[in-house]
């Protein structure tokens, strides 16, 4: 999504966008990835694997970080007060 499209959505739609969660099972996997990363018993194919997970959790990020700027716009206040407002952790990773 971009810029543009946010003008089209509503407080309620981007609030909905950026409570979303990272799907679950994804979550899961790249958790037992970096687990095994840590222990040093990543394969091949698991670095891979791992590599993929981590490029669409930094796109779910960016996504997100959009959703509340754009929502951070449309209500007239700072990223980092928005934020504080919604409770939301200003790391806002998944890893």
């Amino acid at each position: 999504m971009n810029a543009s499209e946010h003008i089209t959505l509503s407080e309620t739609e981007l609030l909905a966008l950026t409570g979303r969660p990272f799907p679950a099972a994804l979550q899961r996997r790249f958790d037992d990835l970096i687990a095994r990363r840590q222990a040093e018993n990543l394969t091949t194919d698991e670095h891979r694997e791992l590599l993929q997970l981590t490029d669409q959790v930094e796109l779910y990020n960016v996504e997100r970080l959009e959703h509340l700027v754009a929502l951070a716009r449309m209500r007239g206040v700072s990223l980092t007060r928005l934020m504080n407002d919604l409770g939301i952790d200003s790391s806002i990773t998944h890893d």
